[in-house]
């Protein structure tokens, strides 16, 4: 088969393709919902993150850290980690 020819084929099934009639758009996903209303939470949670979920005081009033602040941040976090972790022992 020529290159022509190939490219003919191309041609054809592309526009053949993109003119078919759009499909019909699926019905917008939903979380799944208890019987009192709330949303399913059920399945698999864990707390493997070292990602504090609230700032550190002294950084609550501020939109982003700089390099130095999250290090301090960093290292605050991590001597309480290690102090937990000592007195779990």
């Amino acid at each position: 088969m020529s290159v022509r020819q190939l490219a003919s084929v191309f041609a054809i099934v592309s526009a053949v393709t993109f003119a078919q009639a759009p499909q019909k758009a699926e019905k917008a996903w939903t979380a799944p919902h208890l019987a009192d209303g709330h949303p399913d939470l059920q399945g698999v949670w864990t707390n493997a993150t070292l990602t504090p979920l609230q700032r550190l005081p002294q950084f609550a009033n501020k939109a982003t850290l700089t390099e130095a602040e999250a290090k301090e941040g960093l290292s605050i976090l991590t001597d309480s980690l290690t102090a937990v972790n000592e007195e779990a022992k």
